[in-house]
Order: C-alpha cells, then sequence, then structure tokens
C-alpha cells in the first residue's frame, strides 16, 4: 500500500525507468560472472561468417548453421561482430540487456492479468535470475530464445490491449511481431496458441463470444501459414534441422518428458517447487486469480511444443515455459490479505537469492569455458605458418569446467582469426576429410597436440 501510494506521485517515464533498472539490477547481480567470458561453440561461426552479403542472403536461405531460417538473428549478431568484434564481454552485456527486457515485458504482462505491483515485479526478477536460464542468457548463440521471448511478450501484450475491439492498426502491429518472431527463430510459431490460450482469461474477463474472438485470431494463423510456405520454399524444407531430430513423436515423448520434470528437480529447488504448488492451489480457489493459473499453465505447456522433437530436451529447450510459471509461483502475493503477504514476499526473496545463487555459480563455470577458448584460440592463431599450410591440432577438449568449449567449431574460430587460405582444423574434423590424402600430398601438413596442464600446444614431429 506505501509502494503504491508513493508510486501515484512519481511520473510514470519515471516508474518503468525504476522497474527496469530494478530488473536489470537483478540480471547483473546473478548472471554478472559472463561478463568475464568469451565465445563458446557457435559463437564462432557468427564471427566467420560476419559479412554482409552473407547477411542478405541469409534472407532467401538458411541462416548458415543447420536448416533453418532466422536472418533476424543473423542481423543481430552481424551487428555484434561490427560494432563489437572480438570482445565477448560487450556481445554478452547485450545479452543481459536482452534479458532485462524481458523481464520488463513480463512485468507489463503480468500487470495485464490483474497481479499488483510487487507481485509483478516479483515474478519478473525471478525469471530473469532462475537458473534454467544460464544457456540462454549467459551463451551469445542462446540470443535466439532472448529475442524470441521478447517478440512473444510484446506482441502478446498488444493483443491483449487491443481486446476486443481491434482496430487494423493494432492487428498490423501484432502480426509485424509475429512475423519477425518468426524470422528470428521457430519457436515463434506458437504465438496464435499462446493467443487461444489466454482465450478463456479474455472471454471471462470481457464477456466476449467465442466468434468475436476467433477472427482475429484466425487471421494471425493465415498470415503465419503464408509465411512458412514461403518460408518453407526458400530453404526447401517446412521444419528445422539444426540439431539431430527424434525419429518419432513417441520416441521424443519418451525421451523428453522425464529429462523436463528432471531439468525441473534439478534447477528449482524444493522450496520453489513448494511456492508453485501453493500458487496453483490458492488460484484455483480464488476466483479472481483461477483463470490465470490456468491459463498460465497451457501457457507454460504451448510454449515447450516447439521443442518436442528436440534430441535432448534440456534447460536452453524449457527457457520460455518458466515465465508463466514464475507468475503463478507470485500469485499469492496478489491473492492472500495485506500482512500475510509479507512472510509470502520474504520466502519469494528467499527463492530468488537461491535462484540468484546457482545462477551465478553457473555463469561462472560458462565464463570459464570462454576463457579457455580465448587461451587456445589466441596460441593457436600465433603459431607462424605459410599461407596454405594446413594446421592439424589434436586433444582439444569438447569441455572445459563442465560447459561447452570450442568443440566442432574450432575451424571457424580459425578461420575468422586468422583469415589465412591454408586449413586449420582439429585432427577429428581431419581425418573425416574425403581428400585428406590429397591435402597431405599437395600441402605442408603441420600437426599440434594440446598439452592441458600447461594449456599450450607442442608441435609434433613429421612422419
Amino acid at each position: 500500500m506505501i509502494l503504491r501510494n508513493l508510486l501515484n506521485y512519481i511520473p510514470a517515464p519515471f516508474v518503468r525507468l525504476f522497474i527496469f533498472v530494478a530488473i536489470l539490477i537483478a540480471v547483473g547481480l546473478a548472471h554478472r560472472p559472463i561478463l568475464n567470458g568469451w565465445f563458446q561453440v557457435d559463437d564462432f561461426l557468427w564471427l566467420r561468417l560476419a559479412d554482409f552479403r552473407d547477411v542478405l542472403h541469409s534472407f532467401v536461405a538458411t541462416w548458415g548453421h543447420g536448416v533453418a531460417y532466422r536472418p533476424i538473428m543473423r542481423i543481430s549478431f552481424y551487428l555484434d561482430a561490427l560494432l563489437f568484434g572480438w570482445h565477448g564481454a560487450q556481445w554478452h552485456a547485450e545479452n543481459l540487456l536482452i534479458a532485462a527486457i524481458d523481464g520488463y515485458l513480463l512485468f507489463v504482462f503480468a500487470r495485464r492479468l490483474g497481479l499488483c505491483f510487487i507481485a509483478a515485479l516479483a515474478a519478473a526478477c525471478l525469471f530473469v535470475a532462475a537458473p534454467i536460464n544460464v544457456e540462454n542468457i549467459d551463451w551469445i548463440s542462446g540470443r535466439t530464445g532472448l529475442l524470441s521471448l521478447a517478440i512473444l511478450l510484446g506482441a502478446t501484450i498488444l493483443w491483449i490491449d487491443g481486446w476486443p475491439d481491434f482496430s487494423r492498426k493494432n492487428l498490423l502491429r501484432v502480426a509485424v511481431l509475429m512475423v519477425v518472431g518468426l524470422a528470428t527463430y521457430e519457436a515463434g510459431i506458437v504465438l496464435p496458441l499462446v493467443l487461444a490460450a489466454l482465450a478463456p482469461w479474455l472471454k471471462g474477463a470481457k464477456g466476449v463470444s467465442l466468434r468475436r474472438q476467433a477472427r482475429p485470431l484466425l487471421l494471425l494463423v493465415a498470415i503465419e501459414a503464408a509465411f512458412w510456405l514461403v518460408r518453407s520454399l526458400l530453404i526447401g524444407t517446412a521444419g528445422a534441422k539444426v540439431d539431430v531430430p527424434m525419429p518419432s513423436v513417441w520416441a521424443a515423448l519418451q525421451e523428453n518428458i522425464p529429462t523436463y520434470f528432471n531439468v525441473l528437480r534439478v534447477f528449482w529447488h524444493k522450496k520453489a517447487i513448494l511456492a508453485l504448488v501453493f500458487g496453483i492451489a490458492l488460484g484455483t480457489l480464488h476466483a479472481r486469480f483461477r483463470l490465470v493459473v490456468w491459463t498460465m499453465l497451457a501457457t507454460s505447456g504451448v510454449l515447450v511444443l516447439p521443442f518436442l522433437m528436440a534430441q535432448g530436451w534440456g534447460a536452453r529447450f524449457s527457457f520460455a515455459m518458466q515465465a508463466p510459471l514464475c507468475i503463478i509461483l507470485v500469485v499469492p502475493l496478489a491473492a492472500i490479505p495485506g500482512k500475510m503477504r509479507y512472510g509470502y514476499l520474504l520466502m519469494i526473496g528467499g527463492i530468488l537469492w537461491d535462484f540468484g545463487s546457482i545462477s551465478y555459480h553457473e555463469a561462472g563455470e560458462m565464463a570459464q569455458a570462454g576463457r579457455f577458448d580465448h587461451i587456445v584460440i589466441e596460441k593457436a592463431a600465433s603459431i607462424p605458418a605459410e599461407p596454405m599450410d594446413t594446421l592439424v591440432f589434436a586433444g582439444i577438449p569438447d569441455v572445459f569446467a563442465g560447459r561447452m568449449a570450442i568443440s566442432t567449431k574450432f575451424h571457424d574460430a580459425m578461420t575468422a582469426k586468422t583469415r589465412r587460405p591454408g586449413l586449420t582444423l582439429r585432427e577429428e574434423d581431419f581425418n573425416a576429410l574425403p581428400d585428406r590424402s590429397e591435402i597431405e600430398r599437395t600441402t605442408q601438413v603441420r600437426r599440434f597436440r594440446f598439452n592441458p596442464e600447461s594449456q599450450d600446444f607442442t608441435e609434433q614431429p613429421r612422419p
């Protein structure tokens, strides 16, 4: 009550700035170790492909890694390459900023659902600090999930604000955001389903007929179908093949459903799970928040549908589905009587502290792996070599400190770093080349082995 009265005297722009800064601080406290990190795995591919013509080509072809259509992501990485070059901290700072934007939009969305100021802010801070987010926020290439969720939340807020009397301008804005989201990350395809999941709440609040609800939604579905048809013609497939696909829906369910609960059990500790259960129970009993809880549960389920066929459904794929769960978790702050809220708020603060501590540790491990990559690339790039020499490196580990390191993107990293026409490969990749014998015959092949103790390379004698 005191906070609400105080905010009434502060101009709205300053209130919005305060909210955003608070969420940005939560992101920074939980993830700041990653600012000491560097690039990892796929990040090196975007450094190698930082070419204007290649970015333009991604609008009529795949984005450069697997079979996927994501030209908006290519623009994002290309601009970072132009502005920041090999300064990884600045790329990571941009991820933290986008995460804060996600949190702010979640705050706005929660307010639209009827949650009080403190509950909406708590949901946003919990979401940006949640440890399942580590790869999305702390891995540069995980920005796909960050940008996709920001666009989805923005479109959903516009949809709610325009309900039920949509103007052409409002519908056009939602449609444009939807298309931009689809060109950012395929997961954006679920936007119409998210809006449909919100329909019971919207209908209950506005008393709008089913036919009136369906018209604008069907228009969005038609626009999405038209976009998907054009996309399929451009890249030659109606799906996305970035990772190894599952052989069948049944096989995907068998592998991924247990993984999903394992992720929650490992990263959402007992206190958070109990609070979530309490939020579901109290919200279901509370007439005002019953539809909010049901629609948020449905939305959470919808947000994992795009990843059903992903091999090894891990934390990165569970990123967006946390947003509605964090809203359910704080429903008691809006539903229980005044003074009782303070005790529950202390519990939320404890969960936020635990979330932040785990995320801080995870971000530190990611940063360690990035710094390891920095050492390896700098030392490999400093080896004197003739332009057409073939350099083969053995013993480079796929992971460091339990986190993904350079792995299969060593060639991309070295190509981007040295711009030397000769090949620079890991031993595993060189041995898999079909024309390896021809390369050995026509170029000088020099072999090096990585020493994990000295973290340096030793040149091997020629056979």
